[in-house]
């Protein structure tokens, strides 16, 4: 009887990467349009408009080298959760995702990548049962051609250039956002609100604190660690199966 082998593309892991992350950071912004009237913050600051606020945020968050994102999405009413902190780039990063198949942590470190699941998500996603118990809870080095594809696809810098890849924000005569001031974790943010859609940004760094939808296929992800993500470590050499 031959063992499954690890390098099959699995659908979870594809869809992940291609398209309920990169999908829902897309629909975020696209709505998102008329300006803000005159007004100032209660300690007499101008209200900044939305396409000002934007285009801070933008600026700022892409300007980042590593960060951390964490929260859920859902893509056709399956939902999943994610955590990724690395490296903007990839080239140093962990992701971990939860969905019905199962849970999975994908480590990129030094061009190598290695997954950790559980049985239920080896044996659905390769839809071969004895997978899971080949592989559960081991760290499987992936062979380099399929690991190449990764980096590209689920990077924090991937997603981040997918939501901000228009430069500025076009006016919706029909609509208008509401900018507003709230203390969260003791601090500022700015909150822009659109209909079933809301962006924070912090209002010291204009970084990118949170982005939520609330319309079909809903999501909420958190950002944090801006230039301060933690930098991983390969595992053992005694844990990894090859």
């Amino acid at each position: 009887m031959s063992v499954p082998h690890p390098s099959r593309p699995t659908r979870t892991l594809r869809r992940a990467a291609t398209v309920a992350l990169t999908a829902a950071l897309a629909a975020t912004l696209s709505g998102c349009g008329a300006m803000l009237g005159p007004g100032t913050t209660a300690d007499g600051d101008p209200m900044p408009t939305v396409q000002d606020l934007y285009a801070k945020t933008r600026e700022a968050t892409l300007a980042a080298k590593s960060g951390h994102v964490t929260g859920f999405v859902t893509d056709e009413g399956e939902s999943m959760t994610v955590d990724l902190e690395g490296r903007t780039n990839g080239a140093n990063q962990r992701v971990r995702i939860t969905t019905d198949d199962g849970r999975a942590t994908m480590l990129s470190v030094k061009g190598r990548l290695y997954i950790s699941a559980d049985w239920d998500f080896w044996a659905s996603s390769t839809a071969d049962p004895r997978a899971g118990d080949v592989f559960k809870n081991k760290q499987v080095l992936v062979p380099p051609k399929q690991a190449r594809k990764f980096p590209s696809e689920m990077t924090l810098g991937t997603l981040l250039d997918e939501a901000f890849k228009d430069a500025s924000v076009s006016p919706v005569a029909r609509f208008v956002s509401d900018v507003g001031l709230r203390t969260e974790n003791d601090r500022e943010v700015w909150v822009v609100k659109d209909r079933d859609i809301e962006l924070w940004s912090d209002r010291k760094t204009d970084r990118l604190v949170k982005l939520v939808y609330t319309g079909d296929d809903p999501f909420e992800l958190t950002f944090d660690k801006w230039d301060a993500a933690r930098t991983f470590k390969a595992p053992r050499p005694s844990a990894v199966y090859r």
